[in-house]
């Protein structure tokens, strides 16, 4: 009996086999989709594991003061200078190697300005991780490059490299960042000290683009020297601290012994592991992470199973539909239910295991061709985890999907199934999955109602998180379960559509045959609909939620206080040296007029752009000190470098070295720096200062200050504004008493750079485009005035747009792997049907029909069923966007919906060519069959 069987499975096996290729292409898409996923999340975990295991290789213990999330409790997050050098110079230490950098920009390249990190080389050349071409530096004058930094340079072994010099830099008396008007730290990295290295060697890049691929390690121990002066003159943020130190033991010495010692001059500080077990210890770091990915991942492929079960399932109910005689004659010579379900289910077993294993195969293939390309950013590891799994999984979905055809061809009846012209009709639906269907909905309503209830609610302090998480999760169940409903329900939606579209696009005979054909087998035409809709509703997901997110995250930004952009000009884009010696060259004086006469040039500039609304010029007037000793504000790093200074001064003749800036605005304007501020607020000798300041009181009386200018002093009284933080702004009337303001000049022996600059609004409501070209216009004007661009409301929203656009694609991407799967069931349930109706169609032919009119009815098969679909999924995927969009927003943004109906009608018309392409093959062999041939008896 088994033998029969195998012979029975065989012979329908190489009958079929042509019937069965592009569902087994379907599946192995699926597959590769579900294999490529695992093999990423190994690849993930096999580069992080790689790069930390690079920092530390050759090394034989590794300080950390965090590890997997764990900091020690007395632990600053970085481990201080006094230990790294007890560590260094421990005799029981040969070598070591600290992440400590400095971050700068390099500029003599060709094109915009690229960033990269200044570290120190590790004091035992065995400790560089990497291969070197040439040598290690030896001193604090030479460098080694990453090869990938090496060639965007264009430079060579032996080559000039002007770099960042930090000890210069953390000498200087003022701080190296400032913060523009929306509270962000901007780096002015471009414009401080450099020194010229000489480059000795290169490495290659570590793998995922880690620091070390921008990293430039230079000889000597200036960073040492850097982190020294930083710490005891508390510019901390100048220089990175290091979090790790890799150490190289003398020999004789274990790693217990220096931990033993470590642990008796530092106590509990710092956690001190062998360094092969570093590496692995922090797994977990990036394993929260990547199996968030993964998870999401495991989703799409999860839907893109799915999809092809519906395949699978339409693929057998013809096949066998057509097997009916067949089937019916086993019956009769003896064979059971079960022996026809054995040999349905062993072709699902041989298909799912074949289409499966190309698949698989296509995924290694691909990652391994992609980790070879990226050899130094990615690592592959051969993994049996992807093959084990999916494999399996595809499998029995093939087996489920195959089921219910099966089933249904075991119950027809022997004698029913040997008349002549029988062919197994497919059972139409019944109340079953209606009833689901409701289920479903109402479950969908009560997750929906149940989600903008806690969306709406007040969240206690410190919990916002986990309120954030639970938001998230009910708003994907309500979404996910109004998609499940519409899928159930499709039954009762599809065919109505069908024949609403027939009425409005399909009105002539080769319509009315198509509406026909696709309402002759419901079961048939909705499990086509079912595969269609998941993708679909999917894109109108993405795409709603991608123009509602950005309509109100843009919305969110444009209606915050902050600029469109700030131009400052203090010399930091002028010819090299000027920044550097400008304040101690004897033309000191005028830098402060140049500045004004740039910043003067760029508003007029900006005053002809379409797109402004208003401008502001704010200028240099003086410096500051606090006449109350015991009150010392803390200043805020504004939009001038000197914003971190000590105001307050020692009695006498004040050390104008160290005093902060006050800067001169017209009241008129003041409502264009400071949003809110009302002009009167400059009325008399005033000092504008942040709120911070006045919270800093604490209830006593707020301080007096003086303002000193070249033209003598002024007393003037403190005033609070309604930001956090800003630099101290005068009236310009305040400003002339001690400045002239048409030919300023700085204070004499001040620190101050004189600088200049322009506040710029911009319009409400600019469309992207208009954004896009009033930033790029301010851009140049920046350029071409000598200024510095720093970034407001346009560059905030251009990274929003940028982000969420690079987002959508991605996932478009991925879901085009199922309306790939979508097509090829179409494709294959329009040929298995123009089979199963060659009889019809020959007859239809005899009468008349044309091979055009034949080929015009199965493309408007196609077209109705999808174009039904496509209807559904636009209206689901639109609600379940809209869900999720206020799911995943933050509860301070306003969410203004919108429907993506340019999108939307691309999306129709790229079904129409989806259902002409899935049916073109159909539709071409349906009429090139011969009637005569047809309408042959056997």
């Amino acid at each position: 009996m088994i033998s029969s069987l195998l012979s029975l499975i065989y012979a329908n096996l190489r009958a079929s086999w042509r019937k069965y290729i592009l569902t087994g292409l379907g599946i192995a898409v699926a597959a590769f989709f579900l294999s490529a996923v695992l093999l990423l999340n190994t690849i993930i975990s096999a580069t992080y594991v790689e790069h930390y295991g690079n920092q530390v290789r050759n090394s034989d213990a590794v300080v950390a003061t965090n590890i997997s999330g764990q900091a020690k409790e007395n632990s600053s997050g970085a481990l201080s200078v006094e230990e790294v050098e007890d560590i260094r110079n421990s005799p029981q230490v040969a070598g070591i190697r600290e992440d400590s950098v400095v971050s700068s920009m390099y500029h003599d390249a060709p094109g915009d300005p690229v960033p990269y990190a200044l570290s120190q080389a590790p004091t035992d050349p065995d400790l560089f991780p990497y291969q070197v071409q040439g040598r290690m530096p030896q001193n604090d004058h030479e460098i080694l490059l990453p090869e990938s930094l090496r060639e965007s340079l264009h430079l060579n072994i032996g080559d000039k490299f002007h770099g960042i010099d930090p000890v210069t830099t953390i000498k200087l008396p003022t701080p190296t960042s400032i913060t523009n008007f929306e509270g962000g730290t901007l780096s002015l990295e471009d414009s401080l000290p450099t020194k010229e290295y000489t480059i000795t060697g290169t490495f290659h890049s570590p793998p995922l683009g880690s620091e070390d691929s921008i990293t430039v390690f230079a000889g000597g121990t200036m960073l040492t020297t850097t982190s020294k002066i930083a710490h005891r003159e508390h510019k901390t943020n100048i220089v990175h601290d290091a979090h790790i130190v890799a150490v190289k033991l003398r020999e004789g010495v274990s790693v217990e012994d220096f931990k033993r010692e470590f642990t008796a001059h530092h106590g509990d500080h710092g956690y001190v592991v062998p360094a092969h077990e570093y590496a692995h210890k922090l797994e977990p770091d990036i394993g929260f992470a990547n199996d968030l990915l993964t998870a999401a991942l495991l989703g799409l492929a999860a839907l893109a199973l799915m999809v092809s079960a519906f395949v699978i399932t339409n693929t057998f109910s013809v096949l066998l539909s057509q097997r009916t005689r067949e089937l019916a004659l086993l019956r009769t010579l003896g064979a059971s239910r079960p022996n026809l379900l054995t040999i349905v289910l062993a072709e699902s077993t041989v298909l799912g295991v074949l289409a499966a294993s190309l698949g698989i195969t296509l995924a290694y293939a691909l990652w391994a061709v992609i980790t070879s390309w990226a050899a130094h950013t990615l690592v592959f590891t051969f993994s049996l985890v992807p093959l084990g799994v999916t494999l399996p999984v595809c499998v029995a979905v093939t087996w489920i999907a195959a089921l219910k055809p099966a089933y249904a061809a075991s119950k027809v009846s022997p004698v029913q199934g040997l008349r002549d012209g029988v062919i197994q009709q497919v059972s139409t639906y019944g109340k079953r999955q209606g009833v689901i269907a409701l289920l479903l909905l109402v479950a969908g309503i009560t997750a929906y109602a149940v989600f903008m209830s806690k969306s709406s609610e007040h969240v206690p302090d410190g919990m916002e998180g986990t309120h954030s998480v639970q938001v998230l999760v009910v708003g994907i169940i309500a979404a996910a379960l109004l998609c499940f409903a519409i899928l159930t329900a499709a039954h009762k939606i599809l065919s109505p559509l069908v024949k609403f579209w027939s009425s409005l696009i399909a009105r002539t005979l080769t319509g009315s045959i198509a509406c026909k054909n696709a309402l002759r087998s419901p079961a048939r035409m909705v499990s086509t609909g079912r595969a269609l809709l998941v993708g679909m509703m999917l894109i109108a997901m993405v795409l709603t939620g991608y123009v509602t997110l950005k309509a109100s995250v843009t919305s969110f930004i444009q209606q915050t206080d902050h600029p469109a952009a700030v131009l400052t000009f203090n010399g930091s884009k002028d010819t090299e040296g000027n920044s550097s010696t400008a304040r101690n060259s004897q033309n000191s004086e005028s830098t402060a007029e140049r500045y004004m006469h740039q910043a003067q040039d760029a508003q007029r500039r900006v005053q002809e752009l379409p797109s402004v609304q208003s401008e502001a010029f704010i200028q240099y007037a003086g410096n500051l000190t606090c006449d109350d000793d015991s009150h010392t504000p803390t200043t805020s790093d504004g939009p001038v470098n000197e914003a971190n200074s000590n105001p307050s001064a020692a009695a006498g003749t004040p050390d104008h070295t160290d005093l902060p800036a006050a800067y001169a605005v017209s009241p008129q304007d003041i409502d264009i720096v400071l949003p809110g501020t009302s002009e009167t607020i400059l009325q008399g000798d005033v000092v504008v200062l942040p709120r911070s300041e006045q919270h800093a009181l604490q209830g006593h009386k707020p301080p007096s200050f003086t303002l000193h200018g070249p033209r003598g002093d002024v007393r003037l009284t403190a005033v609070y504004s309604q930001t956090d933080d800003h630099t101290p702004y005068i009236s310009r009337e305040t400003a002339a008493k001690v400045q002239d303001l048409d030919h300023p000049q700085l204070l004499e022996g001040s620190s101050s750079t004189g600088e200049s600059y322009v506040v710029v609004r911009a319009k409400q409501g600019l469309s992207s485009d208009e954004s896009t070209e009033l930033r790029n216009d301010l851009t140049d004007i920046s350029r071409t005035t000598h200024g510095l661009y720093l970034a407001g409301i346009l560059e905030m929203r251009a990274a929003v747009e940028i982000s969420l656009i690079v987002i959508m694609y991605a996932i478009l991407a991925i879901i085009a792997l199922m309306v790939l799967i979508s097509v090829l069931g179409v494709s294959n349930t329009l040929m298995l049907s123009a089979h199963e109706r060659s009889r019809e169609n020959a007859l239809l032919r005899t009468l008349g029909l044309s091979r055009q009119q034949l080929r015009s009815a199965i493309m408007m098969e196609a077209i109705l069923i999808t174009l039904s679909a496509l209807l559904v999924a636009l209206i689901g995927g639109t609600l379940a966007g809209f869900i999720l969009t206020r799911a995943i927003t933050p509860q301070n943004i306003e969410i203004i919906y919108r429907i993506p109906l340019t999108e939307y009608c691309i999306a129709f018309f790229g079904a129409l060519g989806l259902a002409v392409l899935a049916s073109w093959v159909p539709s071409v062999r349906a009429s090139k069959v011969s009637p005569v041939q047809a309408l042959r008896e056997d």
